[in-house]
C-alpha cells in the first residue's frame, strides 16, 4: 500500500526519533518476516534489549522514492506480543535492485533457486532439492457487465464479479524486470505497460510466493470498465479442477470448479461462479505427488 498509510514512521524517523512497535502473533509458535513502511533506507530494527536485528530496506515504488519497506525476521511464541524499536540509521540499509538476467539461477537458500525465462510468457522455474517446478503468470482482463436492470445478478461492481463473456484478453505487457536479494527476502519487480508487480520469497519457497500487483488507472470506454485478473499457471501440477482459498484470512477452504459440496450446482455464469475472494492465500496441490504451489 502507499507509504502514507504509516504516519508514525513517516513523521517520527525523519526527526531522528525511534518508533516503538508492538507485534501480536495470534497463531502458534513460528518464525515470520515482518514488513513496515518507512520514508527512506536509513532505518534499523532493534529488540527491546538493544540487540541489532538484521534489517533489509527495499524501495520498489518507481513513482515514489519515499515509499520503502523494512523487512526483518523474528520468532514468535504462540499467542504472544513482541516489541521492537525502529530507529534512524546513519548508513542506508536500502538494497539496490539490479536488472534481472533471464535463465540465470538466483539463490533463495542453499537448496532452492529461482530463474525467469522471458517477458512474452513470464515463466519462473523454482529448483528445490534438485527438482524443478515451473509456473508462469500473466495479466488479463474482461469487460464487466454493466446492465443494472438485468434480472440475473445485476451489474458487476465492488461486491459482484460479473464479466460479459468467458473469454479474456491480454493486459499490461511486461517490459522490464529487476531483482534484489537480501538477508530476509528475494524480491523480483516486474514493470508492465499498465502495472507493476512485486514478487517476494521469504528465504524458503515452501512458505509460498507473495505477489503484489499495482494497477494503473483502468480504461473506461463506452460506459463499460474492465476486470483485471492475475493468471497463475503451473503446467506440471495436476489438481483435478481443485484449489484452496483462505476463508476471511483464517482457514483454507477446498474449492472445485462448477461444484458445491452442499447442493447440486447448475452453473449459468461459469466465470463468476468460480471466483472467490482471497484476502491472504490461494494454492493448488498435485493429486499424485502432493506438490503445492501458492
Amino acid at each position: 500500500m502507499s507509504s502514507t498509510f504509516c504516519s508514525a514512521t513517516y513523521t517520527t524517523l525523519p526527526k531522528g526519533k525511534a518508533v516503538l512497535m508492538a507485534v501480536y502473533n495470534p497463531a502458534q509458535t513460528r518464525t515470520s518476516v515482518m514488513r513496515v513502511k518507512v520514508p527512506n533506507g536509513n532505518a534499523q530494527v532493534y529488540d527491546v534489549r538493544g540487540n541489532r536485528i538484521t534489517t533489509d530496506v527495499v524501495c520498489a515504488n518507481i513513482t515514489d522514492v519515499t515509499d520503502c519497506d523494512v523487512f526483518f525476521t523474528t520468532r514468535f511464541n504462540g499467542s504472544s506480543l513482541n516489541y521492537f524499536y525502529l530507529e534512524p540509521a546513519f548508513n542506508t540499509r536500502e538494497l539496490i535492485m539490479t536488472n534481472l538476467t533471464f535463465n540465470k539461477p538466483y539463490r533463495i537458500n542453499d537448496e532452492q533457486f529461482i530463474q525467469a525465462s522471458s517477458y512474452s510468457d513470464y515463466q519462473l522455474i523454482v529448483t528445490k532439492n534438485g527438482v524443478n517446478h515451473t509456473f508462469n503468470f500473466s495479466l488479463s482482463y474482461r469487460q464487466y457487465f454493466s446492465n443494472e436492470n438485468d434480472w440475473c445478478g445485476g451489474m458487476s461492481g465492488a461486491y459482484i464479479f460479473r464479466p460479459t463473456s468467458d473469454q479474456s484478453s491480454p493486459y499490461s505487457q511486461f517490459t522490464s524486470a529487476s531483482i534484489v536479494i537480501g538477508q530476509n527476502l528475494l524480491q523480483i519487480r516486474i514493470i508492465g505497460s499498465a502495472t507493476t508487480t512485486n514478487m517476494r520469497i521469504y528465504n524458503d519457497i515452501s512458505k509460498g510466493i507473495e505477489i503484489e500487483t499495482f494497477v494503473n488507472s483502468l480504461p473506461y470506454n463506452s460506459g463499460s470498465g474492465v476486470e483485471v485478473i492475475l493468471v497463475v499457471n503451473s503446467p506440471n501440477i495436476t489438481n483435478n479442477k481443485t484449489f484452496y482459498t483462505d476463508s476471511m484470512g483464517m482457514e483454507m477452504q477446498k474449492r472445485i470448479i462448477n461444484y458445491r459440496p452442499s447442493w447440486k450446482l447448475n452453473p449459468t455464469q461459469y466465470v463468476s461462479g468460480n471466483y472467490y475472494p482471497v484476502t491472504a492465500a490461494i494454492y493448488i496441490k498435485d493429486v499424485n505427488s502432493g506438490v503445492m504451489m501458492g
